[in-house]
């Protein structure tokens, strides 16, 4: 089969396409391996966001105190939205 594909001129082309494969997922895998590290600390500090925010709700459904003072600031915000409209 070998000889068949020399013989023919197809060796080059399957080897030169096999080499430029090789070359195209090298330079993927490069530009993954930079990448990969900036999306885990961005999804890192996502994350510390989300804990806040599940932690600040938690903290308004859990206490009248917290359900009072929310009520006020929507109230201050419709007041100001109000205004300006």
């Amino acid at each position: 089969m070998s000889k068949c594909l020399t013989k023919w001129g197809i060796d080059r082309k399957i080897f030169s396409s096999n080499d430029r494969m090789q070359q195209i997922l090298g330079e993927q895998l490069s530009f993954q391996n930079i990448l990969n590290p900036i999306a885990q600390e961005g999804l890192k500090v996502a994350e510390l966001d989300l804990s806040m925010n599940r932690e600040s709700i938690k903290y308004v459904k859990g206490s009248e105190a917290g359900k009072e003072h929310l009520n006020n600031a929507l109230s201050k915000l419709e007041a100001l939205t109000l205004r300006w409209a």
